[in-house]
Order: C-alpha cells, then sequence, then structure tokens
C-alpha cells in the first residue's frame, strides 16, 4: 500500500548458499530503496509510491565448489519474513 514502508528479508540455513533477494513493480522496475547483507541473509525495504501489485525475486543457489559430489539437484531451506509500517 501506499505510504507504507515494507521491509522483507530471506535467509537459507545453508553454508556456501548465494543469496538474493529484489522487489519489482508491475513493470517490472526495481523498486528497493535499502539493501540489507549479513551473511546468508538479505534485505530490502521498500516504499511505495502509489497502492500497486509488486513481486519478490527471490533467488538462491549454491556455489559451483560446493556442488561436488552431490546430486545435480538438491534442496536448499530457506525463509522469507517481511514487516511494515
Amino acid at each position: 500500500f501506499r505510504g507504507n514502508e515494507y521491509w522483507f528479508w530471506v535467509a537459507s540455513s545453508i553454508p556456501g548458499c548465494d543469496v538474493k533477494l529484489e522487489v519489482y513493480d508491475a513493470n517490472g522496475a526495481s523498486v528497493t530503496l535499502e539493501r540489507s547483507e549479513k551473511g546468508r541473509v538479505r534485505g530490502v525495504r521498500v516504499t511505495p509510491a502509489q497502492t500497486s501489485s509488486f513481486y519478490i525475486l527471490v533467488q538462491i543457489s549454491r556455489a559451483p565448489g560446493e556442488q561436488s559430489g552431490k546430486p545435480a539437484v538438491q534442496l536448499i531451506d530457506w525463509a522469507l519474513v517481511y514487516g511494515y509500517r
């Protein structure tokens, strides 16, 4: 909603993961105002200029060196939380 401030955080418990988080408007433009990064936790702050639909893109992958000896497809634990005011 217009006028609200939102923070989104995503994290993984798996060592060696590359975690990315981005928020886009309905036209595909990034609306991220601020970023936070600590270990495998990423956060973004968004303050929409108008009430609309927005899209959250979460990308979590393992570094190529971390995959040796493991199946090509592996589940990666992750969680997304948000807060607003």
